[in-house]
């Protein structure tokens, strides 16, 4: 046994603790505050006399304890502070006389065994253990979480709890019989447990907590499987099943959305007698294995119907999630299958009864207040619709003379107008004026019956000019033509004031959110803008504009008279098609986007804080150029965007089919969201080779297919149902200028890209390797001494934090081999390294993986990478890095308690030592006079996730590894 422990910064021991403990999430979330932490690291089997959480070793700094083996306590482990004790993980087994704890986090990865009392308080406080707990008596209070995976075994389960979910208190007789006096108090109303010197002092004593028990008082075992059946009646799934949470919150088993919840690490699943064959409540337990993989298991309770009509319960368990996966009887003699489903049973009691009284309570106050604003919301409609409509009134705005007219004289104007797509009215101008329920001011619609002509129409500055009239606009009717020389622009994102325009729209710019908005006639402008989902527009008519850009927002528009269209599927046109009859028929088509914004606006126009790849307009940016009536198109910009494509296509392909296909497939694809939505790479024979997309939740597929005999391109924008049966298809040639075609243009690139970041670092990366120092943003190449890789398996690696990582699965060739570092200019930061195994030419490109790893499950814009925790990065053999790790544990060990970490220790001297060559990068060396040595440097930014790729030759061997640190700007 080893008593002896290292102390060692929280961010230094991520990756040995288990990856689901609440330590790694939380290091994951706040690495910088996970610097301050110090952990009492024991690397083996320990055996410790007692253990006090509240100053461990008498050292409050330390926030957690790690013992990687068995760990056992002769006498107690104990904290008073439940709000913020040190935590405790343990990755073996834990036994222990008596454990009185909260307010950290106890992590036991195997089993637990407690001779005494476990007692778990507050909800600060979790407890989770991997195996079975074993206690004489077991007790959680005031909301202490406890995740058991196995068994709980013990002679008395102290809660307050009934088995109904129902709070009841701790019963003082049940007290009384099995602790002593020191540990519990009351008064006339209730009583509970407590901790303090009282109980320390026993515990320092070595005195029991538990008063001695005769057998006959003792509860005999009781058989399991009876006593699941008592637990689990036809009535108790019934009467959950029967919960308001559950008929209206959580009431379809087949939606994702409404078939349960979390809670923690169990879920808990409901399913209602006319939604099946029976009625269901089941929990599933969602653990890690020893691959890091999450795996399910799941016990179903059901209520099945016998030959006689008559109901019982049915008992199941799943082994993984999903319905493909087969349900089993539970088996009656499995005594720890059938504990664990009455433990988890009576969870899934507590607390969704517990939720439920929540969600009634909350119902309530929520129906109280709605029936409040309903009847407000009625008062104030009736106010209105008896408003009488008024004939003469009038006002000067920006110069023009508008009637103010009522919202029921706007009603009948508008009311007629009805959606052409969906065919039914677009205004509902009285339901919808309860939104200015709060308005002190009346509300008025503004109508102009004839041509209007504005400089402008600022809907803020006209709110504003109404203020002073002491009324509030509601919207705007323009009965006729409207001309605006330069923006016309709404304020509100969510509640902007509507506007309808029964004739043509003609402005310089425009830009529409948070109302629906209607043209009958036609729309003229340079840029049109509408963002966010609280509006939409809808033209009758013919839309001329230079730009249409769609963020989030709706629009309908009769005929698409631009093909610059930037939207996330937002756009909609009528076009005419031949029915198979041969008559023309008309149908909405979803006009997808075809460029992006950094391919039509001025740069700084283009938000590229948001999104790198330029794809939307800085919105403030983009308002303030309309009012200041600047220029928003880049002409010579939007020019190029495709003007080479044609040309493109063969080296695209080529670039793409290299090998036969992406990794050797006739098929590949790359994953863009959960939805169906992916890019895809096919390959047919010597017939056909194509590249496209396909949007799940769009149902459509864009694609361009070269016909290889022929040697010919075609364009395919295919449009589905729900069904993906084909509603129609535009097919054209990559010379055209469609809107179909430019959109599949669009995609292809967008898929030749993802495709390449699968396969290789960014193209201003590449453009370093091969100029180095004469490449303009490098400031250096530095050549480090000879990497050793005797095993030809390379590790890369932070060295600090994760030196146990594995070895590429691609091996290289072995021998010494020289290390470069690229340092960029701007910084001074290295923004790549990279080993050098030859210099034949370099032909092709893959990202490095581990064993295991599939670069085809990534999703677009995902990478394979190692973590950086400690500002370091490295490159070592996997043979070398087994001697670093028998260097760092001969160093602890001849340091012993003067031990602080690896970096302090050694590796600080070669970066920041008298003799250090830089404070960047050094070549170490575990143990002089062997050839072991790893090159390390610095991480570019520092911490992060960092990508590594070998170049290929073309006989498909390794000839560079390089790791990207992104920190070189486009």
């Amino acid at each position: 046994m080893d008593i002896r422990h290292q102390m060692i910064p929280l961010l230094q021991v991520k990756d040995k603790l288990p990856s689901d403990s609440l330590n790694y999430a939380w290091i994951e979330r706040r690495p910088e505050r996970a610097e301050c932490g110090l952990v009492a690291y024991f690397s083996g089997d320990t055996e410790l006399e007692s253990l006090n959480l509240d100053s461990p070793f008498g050292n409050e700094r330390i926030s957690l304890i790690l013992v990687d083996g068995n760990l056992t306590v002769k006498r107690y482990i104990y904290n008073e502070n439940t709000d913020g004790a040190a935590g405790l993980i343990v990755k073996g087994h834990l036994s222990v006389q008596n454990m009185v704890v909260g307010g950290q986090e106890i992590y036991v990865s195997g089993s637990l065994t407690v001779q005494e009392l476990f007692w778990g308080d507050y909800n600060h406080g979790d407890l989770t253990v991997k195996g079975d707990v074993n206690a004489a008596v077991f007790a959680e209070t005031d909301e202490y979480h406890v995740n058991i995976a196995g068994s709980l075994n013990c002679r008395q389960d102290l809660t307050p709890w009934d088995s109904h979910g129902d709070w009841q208190g701790l019963d003082m007789e049940v007290l009384k019989r099995w602790l002593v006096e020191e540990l519990y108090t009351a008064d006339e109303e209730e009583c509970w447990l407590t901790r303090g010197s009282d109980v320390l002092q026993l515990l320092k004593a070595g005195k029991s907590l538990l008063k001695e028990q005769s057998e006959d008082s003792l509860p005999r075992p009781e058989d399991d499987l009876h006593k699941l059946r008592e637990t689990v009646t036809v009535q108790a799934i019934e009467d959950i099943l029967a919960l308001p949470l559950v008929q209206e919150r959580y009431n379809d088993y087949y939606d994702t959305d409404k078939n349960g919840y979390w809670y923690g690490s169990l879920f808990f699943g409901f399913r209602l007698p006319e939604q099946g064959p029976t009625a269901r409540v089941l929990v599933g337990e969602e653990t890690v294995n020893e691959n890091g993989e999450d795996v399910f298991f799941f016990f179903h309770y059901d209520i099945a119907v016998d030959e006689q009509g008559d109901k019982m319960v049915a008992l199941y368990y799943q082994e993984g999630n999903g319905h493909e996966n087969e349900l089993k009887p539970l088996p009656p003699d499995d005594t720890n299958a059938l504990k664990k489903a009455l433990h988890h049973f009576k969870r899934l009691v507590a607390k969704v009864r517990f939720d439920n009284k929540q969600y009634v309570q909350k119902g309530d106050r929520q129906k109280s207040e709605s029936d409040a604003l309903e009847m407000k919301k009625e008062q104030y409609m009736q106010a209105l619709m008896e408003q009488e409509d008024l004939v003469d009134r009038t006002c000067m705005l920006l110069g023009h003379t508008f009637r103010v007219i009522t919202v029921k004289q706007a009603d009948r104007l508008l009311n007629a107008i009805v959606h052409p797509a969906h065919d039914t009215p677009l205004y509902h101008i009285l339901n919808s004026a309860w939104l200015h329920l709060a308005d002190e001011r009346p509300i008025y619609y503004l109508l102009s019956e004839e041509n209007v002509h504005l400089q402008r129409l600022d809907m803020t500055q006209l709110a504003e000019e109404a203020d002073k009239l002491q009324f509030t606009i509601a919207g705007y009717v323009f009965a006729a033509n409207l001309t605006v020389d330069t923006f016309i622009e709404a304020y509100d994102t969510d509640y902007s004031p509507p506007m309808a325009v029964f004739g043509d729209l003609t402005a310089r710019n425009i830009a529409l959110c948070g109302a629906t908005f209607y043209v009958g006639g036609n729309v003229k402008c340079e840029c049109l803008y509408g963002y966010y989902n609280h509006g939409q527009l809808v033209v009758a008519g013919r839309l001329e504009a230079d730009a249409v850009i769609a963020d989030d927002f709706v629009m309908h528009i009769g005929t698409i008279g631009s093909n610059v269209l930037i939207s996330r599927n937002d756009i909609y046109g009528i076009d005419k098609l031949e029915s198979e009859s041969g008559s023309m028929i008309e149908r909405w088509t979803l006009y997808p986007s075809t460029y992006r914004a950094k391919d039509v606006l001025h740069d700084v126009l283009v938000d590229y804080d948001a999104s790198p790849d330029g794809l939307w307009p800085d919105r403030s940016m983009l308002l303030d150029r309309f009012e200041k009536g600047g220029s928003v198109i880049d002409w010579e910009k939007l020019e190029q965007t495709y003007a080479s494509f044609t040309d493109e296509l063969p080296a695209a392909f080529d670039e793409i089919f290299h090998s036969g296909g992406p990794n050797g497939k006739s098929l590949y694809k790359i994953k863009v969201d959960d939805a169906g939505s992916c890019y895809f790479y096919q390959s047919h024979e010597q017939d056909w080779k194509q590249v496209g997309f396909i949007d799940g939740p769009q149902f459509y597929i864009m694609r361009i297919v070269w016909y290889i005999e022929e040697n010919q391109w075609q364009m395919f924008y295919d449009v589905y149902n729900g069904q993906w049966e084909m509603q129609c298809q535009f097919q054209t040639a990559p010379e055209d200028s469609y809107t179909s075609t430019l959109a599949v243009k669009k995609r292809f690139r967008e898929a030749l890209q993802a495709l390449r970041s699968q396969r290789m670092p960014e193209a201003k990366l590449l453009d370093v390797l091969y100029m180095g120092e004469g490449h303009p943003d490098v400031q250096q190449v530095v050549r480090l001494p000879d990497l050793y890789v005797p095993s030809g398996s390379i590790v890369a690696a932070d060295p600090l934090a994760n030196m146990e990582r594995p070895a590429f699965a691609r091996r290289t060739p072995v021998g010494t081999f020289p290390v470069y570092l690229y340092i960029e200019r701007q910084y001074n930061r290295i923004c790549c390294a990279e080993i050098r195994f030859s210099e034949d030419e370099i032909a092709a490109w893959e990202m490095a993986v581990l064993p295991g790893q599939k670069v085809e499950e990534l999703k677009a814009g995902e990478i394979f990478g190692y973590p950086v925790d400690a500002g370091l990065g490295c490159f070592m053999d996997k043979e070398s890095a087994h001697q670093f790790m028998k260097h760092q544990q001969q160093l602890a060990e001849q340091l012993g308690e003067a031990y602080d970490n690896y970096y302090d220790d050694y590796l600080s001297e070669l970066l920041e030592g008298d003799e250090a060559v830089s404070s960047d990068y050094c070549n170490a060396i575990p143990f002089s006079g062997q050839p072991y040595n790893a090159a390390v440097f610095r991480s570019g930014w520092g911490d992060g996730f960092y990508a590594s790729y070998f170049a290929l030759n073309k006989n498909g061997q390794v000839v560079r590894l390089i790791t990207d640190f992104a920190c070189l700007e486009d």
